[in-house]
């Protein structure tokens, strides 16, 4: 059903523990669509949503911190982002949990495009800015 995303350098935003975490978010989206290709317990499904939920939660913490500490112009762009996507993945759980198993392809969609995009789009916007500052 659901391709691997597979890690590659294309994805690097040059700074180690944030590619680290990334590598570990993707590992977490892999396991979550071989959950969702055999099973059919939404216990199950929950429970890979939340383990995903709680790492981007570190990863969120972690990225907002290293931009909060060399004053990133576009730290409330992060944070906006960060904050509707946990709204947004808190809502899917919801359904999710109340037995609405069809809404697991459309979650899957989501997460794959929303961090594929994140991580291509606003997290390599901070790469030189970082790397400027010393921090790789």
């Amino acid at each position: 059903m659901t391709r691997e995303i597979v890690w590659n350098e294309e994805y690097s935003v040059g700074v180690n523990i944030l590619d680290r975490q990334h590598q570990t978010i993707i590992n977490v989206l892999n396991k979550l669509f071989i959950i969702y290709d055999t099973t059919t317990e939404a216990k199950d499904l929950v429970t890979i949503l939340n383990e995903l939920i709680d790492y981007a939660n570190l990863h969120f913490t972690t990225e907002e911190t290293l931009l909060e500490k060399y004053h990133y112009r576009d730290l409330i762009v992060q944070r906006n982002e960060h904050s509707i996507y946990q709204q947004k993945i808190n809502k899917f759980i919801d359904r999710i949990a109340n037995e609405e198993h069809q809404v697991m392809s459309e979650a899957t969609g989501f997460l794959v495009d929303w961090w594929m995009g994140h991580i291509q789009g606003s997290d390599k916007d901070y790469t030189r800015f970082l790397n400027n500052n010393g921090v790789f």
